[in-house]
């Protein structure tokens, strides 16, 4: 009986208050994405950049594509897609200008060879740094700017700055040449390379 007393007494005015005191439900307002000013781009853009030489140094092993993609994303968002296209050109011409320096340094018995080697990497990089960090960039930014997408900017700066040095192309013509004369003697040449010359 008590404990029937006690449940209909106290515990019920307990329930009754709890009830009455009522939560006030408070809509809060939209907040906007903070903006990227020049100087957050500019930082983003370094480690981009980082990341890019990275990749063109074959250890991206440790690089989230994820991450890249989305720094890229949130650039071009914020207006700053002059930022990414201009840096990741500058980027792609530096690498390109040593990598002419190491093959004008070839012997003409491997210039081919090591251009088509140069040729090869850097189709697969710039196939890499196209699909992971500058994909949104071409779909938006380089479509409203008129510009070039980023994987026919990297094909004009290797043929800058590697097949039309002089140093290179010339040698390499001459090589080819010579290969051709030697197939036609009947000797046995390379015909992969030469191809993919």
């Amino acid at each position: 009986m008590s404990s029937a007393s006690s449940f209909g007494g106290r515990g019920s005015s307990n329930v009754g208050s709890s009830s009455s005191a009522k939560k006030k439900f408070v809509i809060k307002p939209y907040r906007s994405a903070p903006q990227v000013d020049r100087a957050s781009a500019l930082e983003t853009w370094s480690n981009l950049r980082r990341a890019i030489e990275e990749i063109y140094n074959q250890d991206a092993s440790l690089l989230s594509f994820e991450e890249l993609y989305r720094s890229a994303y949130n650039l071009v968002l914020h207006k700053h897609g002059e930022v990414l296209y201009t840096g990741v050109q500058s980027c792609v011409e530096s690498h390109l200008t040593g990598v002419g320096e190491t093959v004008s340094k070839s012997p003409d018995a491997s210039v081919m060879k090591n251009v088509s080697a140069a040729w090869e990497d850097h189709d697969l990089k710039m196939t890499m740094v196209r699909d992971s960090i500058c994909m949104y960039m071409d779909r938006t930014y380089v479509k409203q700017q008129k510009k070039k997408p980023i994987h026919e900017v990297g094909l004009q700066a290797f043929r800058e700055k590697i097949w039309e040095r002089k140093d290179i192309r010339g040698r390499v013509e001459r090589v080819l040449l010579g290969e051709v004369a030697r197939e036609r003697e009947g000797e046995l040449v390379e015909k992969d390379i030469i191809r993919s010359v």
